[in-house]
């Protein structure tokens, strides 16, 4: 049976170093600061209040201070992807030769997922998009997504693999029986890791050829 295929898009698809999430970050901070008008000593601790609480800076502004989610959301993306992005051929042909429907499994937007598989030349891989508003805005790692693309796609949870950069996000795939792989670090919470996206496929092959 072909897998299936929930891959994230921030710091997984490219680089977590490359700058492009760090000037999202920046563009929350802005908005925490210049719209919501907190002040800037509390917006860091607020930050880490509201990730715990409910998995996203954007719900805990939402929650308590009356933030439109879709203002949000299309202020903190406003990043010129191009700057940090550019086609990414070896990356295609790679996500290409791997069996089974992929998805693009984001706490972002669509808008922004689609600017980065563009830049990377790699939309076309992609059988859909699966994001925050997909989520009902109760994003990774609370299990609503999961288990919404779970049945959405009629699969059981050890059929697909989830590909993701964040240890609290593939914690959840690992727990609902998916079979998660932790991008950029080792360890931890990941049955499988690698370094970097573009090790998938030789990874994939490895587990084949284990299984034969």
């Amino acid at each position: 049976m072909e897998p299936v295929w929930l891959i994230d898009c921030d710091n997984t698809l490219y680089p977590s170093g490359n700058g492009l999430f760090d000037r999202v970050n920046a563009l929350i901070i802005d908005y925490m600061t210049h719209v919501v008008g907190i002040a800037p000593e509390a917006v860091n601790p607020l930050r880490i209040e509201y990730w715990r609480e409910y998995g996203l800076t954007m719900g805990g502004l939402v929650s308590r201070h009356g933030v439109d989610a879709e203002h949000y959301l299309k202020y903190v993306h406003e990043v010129p992807i191009e700057e940090f992005l550019s086609e990414d051929k070896g990356l295609r042909e790679m996500l290409s030769s791997l069996p089974g429907k992929k998805h693009v499994f984001t706490n972002a937007t669509t808008e922004h997922a689609r600017r980065v598989t563009d830049a990377l030349g790699i939309t076309g891989v992609f059988d859909s998009f699966m994001d925050i508003r997909f989520f009902d805005m109760i994003p990774k790692p609370k299990t609503h997504g999961y288990q919404k693309a779970l049945y959405l796609l009629g699969k059981n949870p050890e059929e697909v693999w989830f590909v993701e950069d964040d240890l609290m996000n593939v914690k959840t795939g690992n727990d609902l029986g998916m079979k998660t792989v932790l991008v950029g670090k080792t360890g931890g919470a990941g049955q499988l890791s690698i370094e970097k996206i573009g090790d998938l496929g030789a990874l994939w092959k490895g587990v084949r050829q284990n299984r034969a």
